[in-house]
């Protein structure tokens, strides 16, 4: 029941014009009472887990991968997506090295004991800088105020994505989210700072 009613919600988010959209969300709720009334035996901690689970679920690894469908559906969607990923994988990049080199304080240990403050902030700089270059390579006409804090944002919540990743292996008990990618943590861990980060330029698209 779970893969289903997910699969079926993403591809009804994927294709529903904008303006049924309060009919998504009355779907998701009726999905939600129907998963209750099927597992209806179990005791209330265990249909609380069940649920918040598949909510978590149906948003992770349903909504957000689905925004990227709308995304591109937009006439601009796949000149903006291709700066989401600009800002993303630039930010990945200069955090890493910027926290290799510089990096001493660190934020988050308990989830993730790699990533230091001094490295965020370089990935978050990158993120703005070379988002900014490439959305008025695409879009010269776009405010560039708007821009910078739009791409600053995108880049922070990519950067959230990682930690929201680290934190669901950590509490799995998983090294990896899957093996799709050997070596990069799993299909998750590459993709997670985009899924965070879509949203923001679906919004500009649309």
């Amino acid at each position: 029941p779970f893969i289903l009613q997910t699969f079926a919600l993403s591809l009804a988010f994927c294709y529903l014009p904008l303006q049924y959209m309060p009919l998504f969300f009355l779907f998701w709720a009726v999905s939600i009472a129907i998963i209750l009334i099927i597992f209806s035996e179990k005791k209330l901690e265990e249909l609380l887990f069940l649920t918040s689970t598949y909510t978590l679920g149906f948003v992770y690894v349903g909504f957000l991968p689905a925004i990227t469908t709308k995304l591109l559906l937009t006439f601009s969607g796949p000149y903006w997506f291709f700066v989401c990923i600009c800002v993303v994988f630039s930010g990945d990049i200069a955090a890493y090295f910027v926290g290799r080199k510089f990096g001493k304080r660190k934020m988050i240990p308990s989830i993730s004991p790699n990533k230091t403050w001094e490295g965020a902030a370089g990935g978050l700089l990158a993120s703005v800088i070379a988002g900014t270059l490439i959305g008025k390579y695409f879009f010269p006409n776009f405010n560039s105020f708007e821009l910078i804090i739009a791409c600053a944002v995108a880049g922070f919540l990519a950067q959230s994505g990682d930690f929201f990743e680290s934190l669901i292996k950590r509490i799995a008990g998983s090294k990896d989210s899957g093996f799709l990618l050997p070596g990069h943590g799993g299909f998750l861990d590459r993709f997670d700072g985009i899924l965070f980060a879509l949203p923001v330029f679906y919004y500009i698209a649309s």
